[in-house]
């Protein structure tokens, strides 16, 4: 993601007459990507809560039971032997 300190530099680069191609190859980003961020005034915000949630095993082990369904060793019958005659 584009750093302010980046966008300051796209600026400064367009204000000295740069095009948005010669920007995105000096930056590395898109070209659709330097123009979206100068129109807008600036990269958009961070997202907020996409870092993983964190989940200890205690908690995930009765969820994963209940989800996941029969265990790959139960997933076929037990032969029970014949009655001997």
């Amino acid at each position: 993601m584009l750093t302010q300190e980046e966008f300051m530099d796209v600026l400064a680069m367009r204000r000295q007459g740069l095009s948005i191609r010669e920007i995105a190859d000096a930056t590395g980003y898109h070209p659709a990507t330097i123009s979206r961020w100068v129109k807008a005034g600036g990269p958009p915000a961070a997202r907020a809560g996409t870092t993983p949630a964190q989940v200890s095993s205690d908690e995930a082990n009765p969820w994963m039971s209940t989800t996941t369904g029969p265990s790959p060793t139960s997933r076929y019958r037990t032969r029970t032997p014949a009655a001997s005659v």
